[in-house]
C-alpha cells in the first residue's frame, strides 16, 4: 500500500474547506483510505519541515478529491464489496 498527502474539499457550516489529508492507494493506485483529520507540516527539525512541506506542494498539482463522494462510494463498498473513489479533475 502506497500514501502520498491530497488535498480534500470538505463542505463545513454551508462553506467550502480544503485541507491536506494522507490518501492511501491499492495496487490499483484508486484512493482506499483518507485520515479522518487534516494533516499539519511537522518536522523533529527544520530539514524535516522543510521535506514536509515539499510534500505538501505535490499535493496541490494533483486533482482534488471531494471527501462526501469518496465517503458516499466507501458506503457502496460495505454493501457491494466494491469500491473505485471517484476523483474531482
Amino acid at each position: 500500500m502506497s500514501w502520498n498527502y491530497r488535498v480534500v474539499r470538505r463542505v463545513v457550516a454551508g462553506e467550502e474547506v480544503y485541507n491536506i489529508h494522507e490518501a492511501y492507494y491499492n495496487s490499483r493506485d484508486e484512493v482506499t483510505a483518507l485520515s479522518v483529520d487534516p494533516m499539519y507540516v511537522q518536522g523533529s527539525n527544520l530539514d524535516e519541515l522543510i521535506a514536509d512541506l515539499g510534500l505538501y506542494l505535490k499535493a496541490v498539482e494533483k486533482p482534488v478529491l471531494d471527501y462526501d463522494m469518496v465517503l458516499a462510494d466507501w458506503e457502496i463498498m460495505e454493501t457491494k464489496k466494491y469500491v473505485k473513489p471517484r476523483i474531482d479533475i
